[in-house]
């Protein structure tokens, strides 16, 4: 297992390529937000229409909790994440500081295969 080294982004040409990475991601996170709540909207109107009260209470509905009127369960959560899983998973695994991890785990194994 590689250990963490974290190291300070210099300025200059690689300081401003890691901000405007990061940016990326931030915009990237931003439309998934954008396309869950699409997505929650369009779920309420025809699944949560329907849904039974039995069916609330299995799925543990928000909307049976005392002061909330938001329908938001479980299964709608699943429904999402299931929908969209590549591009959930390609979020997280782009996110820059992973990208950073696994840079130095190469840039180790590299040096270890050149001096052993």
């Amino acid at each position: 297992m590689g250990r963490m080294v974290i190291r300070r982004a210099p300025g200059g040409s690689f300081g401003d390529a890691w901000s405007a990475r990061v940016e990326d991601w931030m915009e990237e996170g931003s439309r998934i937000t954008r396309l869950d709540e699409e997505y929650r909207r369009h779920y309420r109107a025809t699944v949560c229409a329907r849904c039974t009260p039995e069916q609330q209470a299995r799925r543990k509905c928000a909307a049976l909790t005392r002061g909330c009127s938001t329908k938001s369960c479980s299964h709608m959560n699943r429904a999402f994440c299931s929908k969209h899983r590549k591009i959930i998973r390609a979020h997280l695994w782009f996110h820059p500081l992973t990208a950073r991890i696994l840079l130095n785990r190469r840039l180790e194994d590299a040096r270890r295969g050149h001096v052993g």
